[in-house]
């Protein structure tokens, strides 16, 4: 039976043992499914209590894939409060704004502008380092980074 389902509910079953995930604002609990996925158990508990939209789109799932994730649909992500999906797939509620309270008699309150645009900021020059060691540590860690991120893709393609 399909229900709503809070995102705070979805966000209580993050483990291996009970492991649910969002995909394109559909709730499917992939417990009994997780032994048999081909990219592994981890690639899917990683995500487990979040949407998992973006990781899924971007592996590029087959027909197949799509028809099984579907036999694990358990209900619909609840659209209570505005929802947010950042970089990485995760939903997170937008904090709703509270009316003003009601004016007195007294001089009226100061309204917070409902938007407001941020002033450029200058950037400050960059110092130059004294000597090359610091820029072959910053030059370390930039490869680093890129090694790991690839290493990530690679996993995660694979899958």
């Amino acid at each position: 039976m399909v229900r709503d389902i809070s995102l705070e509910e979805v966000k209580l079953h993050n483990t291996e043992k009970d492991c649910w995930i969002i995909v394109h604002g559909k709730v499917y609990d992939v417990t009994k499914y997780l032994n048999d996925h081909p990219g592994g158990v981890e690639i899917v508990t990683d995500l487990a209590g979040q949407d998992a939209t973006t990781d899924y789109d971007d592996v590029g799932h087959t027909q197949e894939a799509h028809e099984i994730l579907e036999k694990f649909l358990i209900g619909h992500l609840k659209t209570g409060a505005p929802i947010v999906v950042t970089p990485v797939g995760l939903v997170q509620k937008k904090e709703e704004s509270k009316p003003a309270p009601p004016a007195t008699n007294s001089a009226p309150a100061p309204q917070k502008p409902s938007s407001t645009v941020s002033q450029p900021v200058k950037p400050k020059p960059v110092q130059q380092p004294e000597d090359d060691s610091t820029m072959m540590i910053v030059a370390g860690a930039v490869v680093a980074a890129v090694v790991a991120g690839f290493m990530l893709y690679r996993r995660s393609a694979k899958a």
